[in-house]
């Protein structure tokens, strides 16, 4: 009696071929939001590094000077600029990887000006990621936010850098926290400053572009 021998498949059927294609297609909805995601959340690490950054620059500008911060710009981006490149030489740690209106070619125009004690009229919005307010020096509440994501164009109150879920921002006394609201600056016991609109009590916390 003659043995059966199995089919050899040489290649996928129209039906089959269409259900593969089918699954990759789902796999990809799947995955494509979590990889999204992901990369997000590096570039708002990077980003607070960013932070971290200039926090520690401007304490090293006002050790030189007396306690005072960079200020003097008709923007605080400007008075922001005098940290470059004196204290800080990289011009990338002022772009956030999430901030689409800042690109890399604006942000090289950056340029140092000879007097640190100077406004920088190359720190714009243009070429600057972040707002800065140089109302303070270092003697003041270490609770105060002195710089942050700038506001940008965003209709929530929050910063564009982060599609509006929410801004890093700098504290007076050196370290960056992730916040989803603009009230999230000086706390005077009962209510927090609005660190784009310089509301509420308690320390100005205004952070301008």
């Amino acid at each position: 009696m003659s043995k059966l021998k199995p089919r050899s498949i040489s290649g996928f059927t129209l039906i089959e071929l269409l259900v593969v294609i089918a699954i990759i297609g789902i796999l990809a909805s799947i995955l494509l939001p979590v990889l999204g995601k992901a990369r997000e959340s590096a570039r708002k690490t990077q980003c607070a590094s960013n932070l971290k950054h200039i926090g520690l620059a401007l304490r090293m500008y006002a050790n030189d000077q007396e306690g005072a911060f960079p200020a003097g710009g008709s923007t605080g981006m400007e008075s922001l600029g005098a940290l470059y490149n004196k204290y800080i030489s990289e011009r990338k740690i002022f772009r956030c990887p999430s901030d689409s209106s800042v690109s890399e070619a604006n942000n090289l125009n950056l340029t140092a000006v000879s007097d640190i004690l100077s406004p920088n009229t190359s720190f714009t919005t243009a070429s600057c990621s972040y707002g800065y307010d140089d109302t303070h020096i270092l003697d003041d509440d270490p609770g105060v936010i002195i710089a942050a994501d700038a506001q940008g164009t965003s209709t929530t109150g929050l910063s564009d850098n982060h599609n509006e879920t929410g801004q890093n921002v700098l504290y007076l006394d050196g370290h960056v926290e992730w916040k989803g609201t603009t009230t999230c600056g000086y706390y005077n016991g009962s209510t927090y400053d609005d660190i784009y609109s310089g509301t509420g009590d308690g320390t100005d916390t205004y952070i301008a572009p």
